[in-house]
């Protein structure tokens, strides 16, 4: 009888759970996983049988010690589809594999138990250094990975960060030594994200991907988990010319966005933003989509997002801002995290959108939550979209400024300081002794530390408030 839903499968497991083998009940978990890696859906049912589903794990640990490897790396991959967490399992599952030689594991064993590890972020584990070790000293031959096993593998290295140097250079190798006509979609896309991931140069393999996915149908930009990791990883990586992304933009113009999720949309806008391919069509095709969905669809960070992605790309306009705007102070404070509460100042005050009430809201909850929370990035991002904006009482800015010390401005950048004293000139602040201590610094500095601009610039900030030294204008 065959069982089509998570569901079904779990009350399959409480029918037989006294009688099941170990073996029975790992391949009810792999069923189970294989229902969610087709359906999503089903992901939400699973978690609200968890507690069925918690007794199998719970049931399944007390024999792993018993388990053949090859169940184990099941029992991983399983694992990472179904995103439950137990991390006694885990661990077991891991002291098993460590335990055992690389040798009694094939290569879809190694290609699971490493997914697994990625699906869950396990990045400290021994296991990645383990099958580093193997590939690296021949013990296991990626030659004879297959194409998705290979890419696979790559991706959950890349995923967590791990993996040396010289690994991704012999993986490199070996991709390049394959037929790129041979490999499919999903594998193109997951070798370029996890070289982009990385920051790995890999030059070649760019180039060789630029080719191929033109010469393929189209239909592989229907496919949005493929366009997006590949947008973001010639964008993260710098590469791909204008032509491969014109290319792309006319298919995503032509075959639509309604099939991508928020996030995925984020991507794209993100992606043909930071290669300065602003006057891209689909930035147009997005904001359409995103408004038709409409702003109470979408997640918190997900709106700050998109007003950062569009105002970067300068590709902004009213209607989409508003909407925003409304719908984020409709919204608590408290929803909004610290990091995006700077980006959102920063992003209307550098749009000019001096009426907006976020402005209100941003300076309360800065208030509410007190500085120390705050790292100077974030800070000067406030100052400077207030500062832009015209917003903020005199109570807001002496609490910015106060929370920035004499001590602090010897681990300031040159671009620090700049920001720093024009911001403080533009606040309206009195200056006190802040600005002789920051004087000091910039006098400290080599006379090579600031560029001509940005000499000028202090110096300007300075005359504004009334202080600076002779020396300090002879610079």
């Amino acid at each position: 009888m065959s069982l089509k839903t998570v569901k079904e499968q779990l009350k399959f497991f409480t029918e037989a759970k006294y009688v099941a083998e170990t073996v029975n009940k790992i391949a009810i978990l792999y069923s189970i996983a294989k229902i969610i890696e087709g359906d999503e859906e089903q992901k939400e049912v699973l978690r609200q049988h968890k507690s069925t589903y918690m007794e199998l794990l719970d049931s399944i640990s007390k024999e792993v010690s018993k388990c053949l490897p090859q169940n184990v790396a099941t029992l991983m991959w399983a694992l990472g589809i179904n995103q439950v967490k137990h991390p006694k399992l885990f661990h077991l599952c891991e002291k098993k594999i460590l335990s055992r030689g690389t040798s009694v594991f094939d290569n879809k064993n190694i290609c699971q138990i490493l997914s697994g590890c990625a699906s869950f972020n396990m990045a400290r584990s021994e296991i990645f250094p383990k099958f580093q070790e193997a590939i690296l000293n021949g013990e296991v031959k990626i030659c004879h990975f297959e194409n998705h096993q290979l890419s696979g593998i790559i991706f959950s290295f890349a995923k967590t960060e791990n993996g040396s140097i010289k690994l991704f250079e012999a993986f490199l190798e070996e991709i390049l030594s394959r037929d790129f006509t041979m490999i499919n979609s999903n594998a193109l896309a997951e070798f370029v994200w996890s070289f982009a991931k990385k920051a790995v140069e890999a030059d070649k393999l760019f180039d060789r991907v630029e080719e191929e996915i033109p010469r393929r149908a189209t239909a592989d930009l229907n496919k949005t988990s493929f366009i997006t990791k590949v947008l973001w990883a010639f964008s993260k990586a710098g590469k791909g010319s204008k032509q491969f992304f014109d290319y792309v933009d006319n298919g995503l113009v032509s075959l639509g966005v309604e099939r991508f999720n928020n996030v995925e949309l984020l991507d794209i806008i993100w992606s043909f933003g930071k290669r300065s391919f602003t006057k891209a069509m689909v930035f147009d095709v997005v904001k359409e989509e995103l408004l038709k969905r409409g702003a109470h669809m979408l997640h918190t960070h997900e709106l700050v997002m998109i007003l950062l992605s569009f105002f970067a790309a300068q590709r902004h306009d009213n209607k989409l801002v508003t909407e925003i705007e409304t719908e984020l102070c409709l919204r608590n404070g408290k929803q909004i995290a610290t990091t995006q509460l700077c980006q959102v100042a920063w992003s209307l005050g550098r749009m000019g959108k001096a009426s907006s009430q976020l402005f209100d809201v941003i300076e309360a909850e800065v208030f509410q939550r007190g500085l120390n929370k705050f790292s100077k990035e974030e800070k000067f991002l406030l100052m400077r979209g207030f500062i832009e904006a015209s917003r903020g009482s005199k109570k807001f800015y002496e609490f910015l400024f106060s929370s920035i010390s004499e001590k602090d401005f010897s681990s300031f950048t040159a671009k620090d300081l700049l920001e720093f004293a024009w911001c403080f000139s533009e606040a309206g602040v009195q200056p006190g002794t802040l600005f002789d201590a920051l004087e000091k610094e910039i006098l400290n500095k080599e006379k090579e530390y600031f560029s001509q601009i940005q000499v000028m610039s202090i110096k300007k900030s300075f005359l504004k408030v009334g202080k600076g030294s002779k020396e300090l204008f002879e610079l």
